[in-house]
């Protein structure tokens, strides 16, 4: 579809094109501009549109963005924030494709959780989508939760969603048992913008490297 479009495109075709795939827009348009209620309030080149519509987003309430509600459960801990940090340990609200990136979720505890699991949810700016997930119940051991303040970090060696805005939630649980101690969402979005630039839905950190003409011939003697 992208290849016929720019195939019209190149002939000299006149096209609108109306969409929130802030990717998409920036590879097919020439000028962009953007609505907001059925008002124009800013034309211009693509990457610089793109740009505004990204910072308007994010510094809106992710509630409203989302419709979602702040929470569904109360137990013993509560989730009061969750922040991004880069790698100098600064607090950010944007990241680009490709780079690494620290996710912080603090909470506060009436009581110690002595087996409770910390996960962060990633989901289309529309909140419809969970996008990926990071959970301490994926290694690095138990997870014990004293009664006080506290911060779990997760890190990205290299984030691999796309560009564009992406809502935010967290949760804390016990390990055993399926009862939510605290559900935190509709308060947090993350603007990524263009890193590595890749097609797909995401980008997959890879390596590659020119295979040598011995190895190719053990590989077939092996055979």
């Amino acid at each position: 579809c992208i290849e016929r479009l720019n195939t019209l495109r190149h002939s000299g075709t006149t096209m609108i094109f109306i969409s929130h795939d802030l990717t998409s827009i920036e590879k097919l348009c020439d000028r962009v501009a953007l609505m907001q209620r059925g008002r124009l309030i800013a034309t211009g080149e693509p990457h610089e549109i793109v740009s505004e519509y990204q910072q308007m987003a994010a510094t809106s309430h992710a509630a409203i963005v989302a419709e979602a509600t702040d929470r569904i459960a109360a137990g013993s801990a509560r989730i009061e924030r969750v922040t991004f940090h880069e790698a100098a340990g600064g607090a950010v609200t944007s990241v680009a494709t490709g780079a690494p990136l620290t996710t912080r979720v603090h909470f506060q505890s009436s009581a110690p959780l002595p087996d409770a699991v910390v996960e962060v949810f990633y989901y289309s700016h529309d909140g419809r989508t969970l996008l990926c997930q990071q959970s301490t119940a994926l290694g690095g051991g138990d997870l014990r939760i004293e009664a006080g303040s506290g911060a779990v970090e997760f890190g990205f060696d290299a984030v691999g969603l796309q560009p564009g805005i992406y809502s935010v939630g967290a949760t804390i649980r016990q390990r055993q048992g399926a009862e939510t101690v605290d559900w935190f969402y509709g308060g947090t979005l993350l603007y990524v913008q263009p890193g590595r630039s890749v097609r797909g839905y995401f980008y997959a950190p890879h390596a590659w490297r020119m295979v040598a003409d011995e190895e190719r011939a053990a590989w077939h003697g092996r055979r």
